[in-house]
């Protein structure tokens, strides 16, 4: 017999899928195969199985036991196994995630009192020793109540994590141990969704930090799912019954972002995603793995090199991409489209490239508007890039969106709908060192305070930069000495910091002006600052000052 593509099926009414029964001939589209396969009664497998199977009538029997199925039938009669393993899990889910609400957000006192004290930015700042994690410095509000839980604990307690059962079995398959205890200690401070800010990554610990982060950003997908509350809801509306209020939605769909330098650091993630989400099936694999890897012929990296150096470099080092993938009960998905995707793993430049700037005809951000776990992993490499995207995709996370995008706005979180949605998520970054990039900036009133005291006489020293320089150029009063640890990569910079100096505040005379004042101007140099030199004092007594043998070199008016 002829193999058909197609299903042909008795008119009627449509289905709780949305299929209808015509006399005609129906294929199933994409987005029927994609609902199909989120309530979890239909794999891709099965699907191309019941689209070949030859049966009476020209249609599947499976296919047709399940388009049968009656709308007031529940979804765990039709895969009993997988729900019930299900419901275990969502009991311990929804106990966990109800108290998790009622203490921080549904109170809306409480959270409107926590985000005045954080944008007033009052801190309490403990500093303790940890013997995995070395120096810690914790930050917690004034008055918070929670607990600064800093004492080691039991690494065999796996029960107090609160991960999702089936996720718990796969660790335990592809890890090593059940945890080391660098991911332990690590796991702790994510689970309890801080923001972690973790600056003593090493090329040694880097499978291991990419390993716990994923099995958080996973843990966080699968315990948020909203296919419970579906049932719920759609439960309630056959009976006829009123049901509460269920808020329990972001505006879109993605829950997690994860920021990375190169392809290959996103395949190195993707593995792991691969065996710890333990699908079975992975969509658009192959697709996936040709762009994102490379064959051994086109490996062209020295082996020679050190550790870190192959560590970063070795396979695709292609900056420019971005791919969202979406999970479901058995399956996951690559390159699903953004807004039906869980989780999007990017390049700065590639998600910049979406975002573009304002003026841009074609500007898309609306995806991060509902991101509740942001995770920006080798922020060293990233700082070698272009800082700038990463400040840029930060600037445009957790904004009312600006399109509807199909959102039920009955079942948006209220932190969502008021705009404080950046107060609650949770931010991880890692890096191999602390720079003040990522340690951020100086606020405006910590600027002006320090200026003040400098001025004032209260400081005698004022550490200033030349980035600071570059995008603030504010005129520093009050200095009489300037010590330069290296010249300003800009030449013009140079002169323009002498001409801070004067006597006072009320006095407009320059101090180089006036012989009666003592002030002094250092510059520390090196041969390795033969380009800084030489555009500051120009090229002739560049090569006097780097061929002389004087330590000290002195220029006066």
């Amino acid at each position: 017999m002829k193999r058909k593509r197609s299903f042909s099926v008795k008119k009627g009414r449509k289905n709780k899928f949305g299929i209808k029964k015509g006399l005609g001939i129906k294929k199933l589209t994409r987005k029927d195969k994609e609902t199909l396969e989120e309530y979890g009664t239909l794999n891709p497998t099965e699907l191309e199985e019941s689209e070949s199977d030859e049966t009476e009538g020209g249609f599947s029997k499976k296919l047709v036991g399940l388009l049968q199925v009656n709308k007031k039938q529940k979804i765990d009669e039709v895969m009993k196994e997988n729900v019930e393993i299900d419901k275990v899990e969502s009991k311990i889910d929804d106990v966990e995630i109800n108290l998790k609400n009622e203490e921080h957000f549904e109170n809306q006192q409480t959270l409107n009192g926590k985000v005045s004290m954080i944008e007033q930015k009052r801190w309490n700042i403990i500093n303790y020793e940890n013997s995995v994690l070395n120096i810690v410095s914790q930050y917690t509000l004034i008055n918070n109540e929670e607990k600064n839980d800093h004492n080691e604990s039991d690494m065999t307690n796996l029960n107090s994590l609160k991960i999702r059962p089936k996720l718990l079995e796969t660790w335990k398959k592809i890890n090593d141990n059940t945890f080391t205890e660098l991911q332990w200690h690590l796991f702790q401070q994510f689970n309890k969704y801080r923001d972690v800010l973790y600056t003593n990554k090493n090329v040694k610990d880097s499978h291991q930090i990419k390993c716990v982060y994923a099995l958080h950003a996973l843990n966080h997908i699968f315990k948020n799912r909203v296919l419970k509350n579906n049932e719920k809801l759609n439960n309630a509306h056959a009976a006829g019954r009123d049901i509460d209020e269920i808020r329990d939605q972001g505006f879109t769909r993605p829950k997690v972002l994860i920021l990375l330098p190169f392809r290959n650091s996103a395949m190195d993630l993707v593995e792991i995603l691969i065996k710890l989400s333990g699908t079975d099936q992975q969509e658009n694999r192959k697709r996936f793995f040709d762009s994102f890897g490379i064959t051994p012929e086109q490996e062209k990296i020295d082996p020679k090199k050190p550790a870190d150096f192959l560590a970063t470099f070795k396979g695709n080092i292609d900056d420019m991409f971005r791919i969202g993938i979406k999970f479901t009960r058995k399956s996951m998905k690559f390159y699903a489209e953004f807004y039906n995707a869980d989780i999007i793993i990017a390049s700065p430049l590639g998600l910049r490239m979406v975002i573009g700037a304002e003026g841009d005809k074609k500007r898309e951000f609306d995806f991060l508007s509902s991101i509740e776990v942001m995770i920006v992993d080798q922020c060293d490499t990233l700082l070698m890039q272009n800082w700038d995207y990463v400040e840029h995709i930060f600037s445009h996370m957790n904004l009312i969106p600006q399109k509807s995008h199909d959102c039920d706005f009955s079942r948006v979180k209220d932190w969502y709908l008021d705009g404080r949605a950046k107060y609650l998520r949770q931010t991880i970054v890692f890096s191999d060192y602390l720079t003040p990039e990522i340690n951020a900036y100086s606020s405006v009133s910590d600027v002006t305070r320090a200026r003040t005291y400098f001025l004032n006489g209260k400081k005698d020293y004022l550490l200033y930069t030349e980035r600071f320089h570059f995008f603030r150029r504010n005129h520093i009063k009050g200095i009489h000495h300037i010590i330069f640890y290296a010249l300003p990569d800009h030449a013009h910079f140079y002169s323009e910091l002498l001409n801070f100096i004067q006597l006072s505040p009320s006095n407009k005379t320059s101090a180089i002006e006036n012989s009666n004042e003592m002030i002094s101007i250092s510059v520390l140099f090196s041969k390795f600052d033969q380009l800084r030199l030489e555009r500051v004092i120009g090229t002739s007594k560049f090569c006097k000052m780097l061929q002389g043998e004087k330590k000290i070199y002195t220029f006066s008016n």
